[in-house]
């Protein structure tokens, strides 16, 4: 598994590049990336390795950007199995999702992954997302 996301790691830090845009939306979906919840069998997913697979995503993105504060966000679509990340900027003042977001913790989010829940399909009617400024 760590090895998936170490590979994964690697080609986003050669292929990454931040957008800015005054537009939420153009500049959300310019730094969208997704990536297929890995399953296999032999090395199971655990909260330890996305949680350094995200935080690691979260410092590329750092890095790319220029001196324009932004918001790292990252949430699981439970639809399609993925993991999503993105960054805004902080002028933005808000994420571009149109459903209620309930702000994680990263354990917890992690958590979420592994159990197949992004939030928004269960009780609480919430998308889970994890977001670090940047």
């Amino acid at each position: 598994m760590e090895s998936t996301f170490h590979k994964w790691l690697e080609e986003l830090s050669d292929e990454l590049e931040v957008i800015q845009s005054d537009d939420l939306n153009e500049e959300a979906n310019g730094n969208l990336i997704t990536f297929n919840v890995p399953n296999e069998p032999n090395s199971p997913l655990n909260e330890q390795a996305l949680i350094d697979f995200i935080t690691g995503c979260r410092d590329y993105y750092q890095q790319k950007m220029n001196s324009t504060k932004m918001v790292f966000y990252s949430w699981y679509d439970e639809q399609s199995d993925q993991l999503r990340i993105s960054a805004v900027s902080q002028k933005h003042a808000q994420l571009p999702f149109r459903c209620k977001i309930k702000n994680c913790q990263l354990i917890d989010f992690a958590t979420g992954i592994i159990d197949k829940n992004s939030g928004l399909f269960s009780e609480q009617e919430q998308l889970n997302v994890w977001q670090s400024d940047i």
